[in-house]
């Protein structure tokens, strides 16, 4: 199996737009930077397109599957550290994200899974006060997602995955067998739109690059 993970365009969050939007909206840079992600898609030859169901990786991900054609599907796993919050003087407010008709909106065909609702996905169930539980989480679905790949898919398909800065570095130490350590959260940092190519046999897993940016501009280089 060959995996390329690839991070959302830049958000409005990335931006350093203030204040920070639960499930914000990609930039006038950002959708530029997917459009040219899409325009290059066809060299990796993907034979599947996953995305998370955060609204930034949806908009990142829709040029891609109108220029490989693909029908790309919703993994509510691949969500970012935190899941769908606000900041508030008292802590944190969850928000449910983009329910299925938001989300089908932005992507037309779109796969979405059962636990998206009309009303959303997100359960609110995280503390996002205690970073470990937040690392713990991700870590946990970065696992679960490669498990289930391998057991939906025979090993010889190239999957695309649009994920997160935070969760995409997760995926990586998942993918690569590299050990977890409690105190490097972002092992693996990638650019908006940066991509890492990951193939994986019975044998061994190689990195074949990480953080590749070759289809932008340098003045469109942003994390």
């Amino acid at each position: 199996m060959r995996l390329l993970i690839i991070r959302h365009a830049q958000s409005a969050n990335n931006a350093g737009n203030a204040p920070r939007v639960s499930d914000p909206f990609l930039t006038d840079a950002g959708e530029r930077q997917a459009d040219l992600l899409a325009a290059r898609i066809e060299e990796f030859s993907i034979d599947l397109l996953y995305v998370s169901p955060m609204r930034r990786t949806l908009q990142t991900a829709s040029p891609v599957a109108a220029a490989t054609g693909l029908q790309a599907r919703v993994f509510t796993g691949l969500h970012e550290w935190g899941g769908v919050y606000e900041d508030a003087e008292d802590g944190h407010i969850h928000q449910p994200g983009l329910g299925r008709a938001e989300m089908e909106m932005i992507i037309p065909d779109l796969v979405v899974p059962e636990e998206v609702t009309a009303a959303g996905w997100w359960q609110g169930d995280l503390d996002v006060s205690r970073m470990e539980a937040v690392i713990e989480r991700s870590r946990s679905n970065a696992a679960a997602y490669l498990d289930y790949l391998a057991s939906e898919y025979p090993p010889d398909l190239t999957i695309g995955v649009v994920t997160h800065g935070g969760f995409g570095s997760h995926l990586l130490e998942a993918a690569l067998h590299v050990e977890a350590h409690p105190d490097f959260f972002l092992r693996f940092l990638q650019a908006n739109t940066g991509h890492a190519l990951i193939e994986i046999t019975e044998e061994e897993r190689v990195l074949r690059w990480h953080n590749r940016t070759d289809h932008l501009p340098a003045d469109l280089i942003t994390f």
